[in-house]
């Protein structure tokens, strides 16, 4: 197609799949469009992105062009000012929920840093029973750490039995079944739960 064709007859053209036309069309308005974009949107990225959506739908929309209800220059943009502003509301809602989400974050920090002292004294109780557990004598093998560590764990469980006095050497006697394997579900505090 020449360059000295008319503008009304390009997008007839290209709606018959004429790339020429096409490149033609591209050439004469991707700066118009791409600058009403840029005021829109104020960002090039985004500006760069909608020009390549909006001349995709021109390629794909052609045959819906009437020259009767206006002109090439006026169709194009007023498809690239609809897909502008619908990335603008896109970018809203995005930042909204991003600003929604930080929100919550927020609330639940500042929940983490208000949590009680009983909540610190919990801790290091249990810090110090593992602490005690493990430096004790003979925690060296694991069936003996793994009884030690369920007895240092049960100061949190008030309904645990506590071990009687000699109970390390029943055990060892008769709970070689039981200390095989891993520690198991050890009860720190009410609501908390090591291992599984």
């Amino acid at each position: 197609m020449s360059s000295s064709a008319s503008s009304a007859a390009l997008l007839p053209a290209v709606a018959q799949g004429n790339v020429s036309a096409f490149e033609e069309l591209y050439d004469r308005y991707s700066s118009t469009v791409y600058g009403l974009l840029l005021r829109i949107l104020a960002n090039a990225d985004d500006a760069q992105e909608v020009l390549q959506e909006t001349f995709v739908k021109v390629w794909t929309s052609a045959s819906m062009f009437d020259v009767v209800r206006g002109s090439e220059v006026a169709w194009l943009i007023s498809i690239a000012r609809s897909r502008g502003i619908d990335r603008l509301r896109s970018r809203r809602t995005r930042m909204d929920r991003e600003d929604e989400a930080g929100r919550e974050i927020s609330i639940f920090s500042s929940f983490v840093e208000n949590a009680t002292g009983a909540d610190d004294a919990i801790h290091a109780e249990e810090r110090q029973a593992v602490r005690g557990a493990l430096a004790e004598p003979g925690a060296a093998t694991h069936r003996t750490r793994a009884r030690v560590l369920r007895r240092a764990f049960a100061i949190g469980d008030r309904d645990a039995p506590q071990p009687a006095a000699g109970d390390d050497q029943n055990a060892d006697a008769a709970g070689d079944e039981e200390d095989e394997g891993a520690v198991g579900a050890v009860r720190l505090s009410p609501g908390r739960v090591l291992g599984a």
